[in-house]
C-alpha cells in the first residue's frame, strides 16, 4: 500500500468523516449514514469488476476500520 493510501485510510478511519463524505457523495448531503452506527470491517476486500475483454478482473478495495 502506498503512502497516499495510508493517509487516505487514516483520514477515513474517523467515522464522522467517513459518514459525511459518503452522505455528501451518495445521498446529496442527507444524513443517511450515521457515524455512531458504523462498524469496523476488514480493511481489505476484493471485488470482481466485469470488463469487455474477459469475464471479469480482480480489483482490491481498502477501507480503514
Amino acid at each position: 500500500m502506498g503512502t497516499n493510501d495510508v493517509i487516505v485510510n487514516q483520514w477515513l478511519s474517523d467515522e464522522a468523516r467517513f459518514a459525511d463524505l459518503f452522505n455528501g457523495f451518495l445521498f446529496s448531503g442527507e444524513q443517511i449514514i450515521r457515524p455512531e452506527e458504523l462498524e469496523p470491517c476488514d480493511s481489505r476486500s476484493q471485488i470482481l469488476l466485469p470488463d469487455a475483454v474477459s469475464k471479469g478482473k480482480s480489483a482490491k478495495s481498502a477501507r480503514s476500520a
